[in-house]
């Protein structure tokens, strides 16, 4: 994932908590890569909000918020489910989305069962709304399906997309 809040200032992320920023419209990157990720683990979407901040969403759940451009990193919100964070967006420092694909496993059947989820938040992502009056919907999991992109024009206005050409209108 990559994203610019400006012509200079953007960063950039992938696996094992990978993680690049640059200053200069990047001419020269600096690496600022957040410890503590498995290999299979992978930022999913990255946002620039304002100026200083920055927010990182990855398949490990966790959400990771930065009020200093990078320099370091506050976990900022753990799925409890153990859910891949597979798409974010904020259209300013409180008001944001998260895109949430929760796998339900069957030990019996073995025949495991997926939902998607849209939470909001408007405190900055200190809590998340799931309430059906924001833009939840569960659907059964098929990589066909999955839903794996957010993105918002304002805070009614708002898009869901992913495989297979399926796209999601709020």
């Amino acid at each position: 994932s990559i994203h610019f809040v400006d012509a200079n200032y953007g960063v950039s992320a992938g696996s094992s908590g990978a993680m690049i920023r640059t200053s200069d419209g990047g001419d020269n990157w600096e690496d600022v890569s957040l410890a503590g990720f498995n290999s299979w683990d992978r930022f999913t979407s990255l946002v620039y909000p304002s100026a200083n901040t920055i927010i990182a969403s990855a398949s490990n759940g966790q959400l990771y918020k930065s009020v200093d451009r990078g320099t370091t990193f506050d976990l900022l919100y753990n799925e409890p489910t153990g859910a891949s964070l597979d798409g974010m967006d904020f259209i300013n420092e409180d008001t944001g989305w998260l895109l949430t694909n929760i796998r339900y496993p069957d030990n019996v059947n073995f025949v495991d069962t997926f939902h998607q989820f849209i939470y909001r938040t408007t405190d900055g992502g200190i809590s998340w709304d799931t309430s059906n009056t924001v833009f939840p919907y569960p659907t059964e999991f098929s990589l066909r399906n999955q839903l794996t992109v957010v993105k918002f024009l304002n805070s009614s206005i708002g898009y869901a997309g992913g495989n297979n050409g399926f796209l999601y209108k709020t």
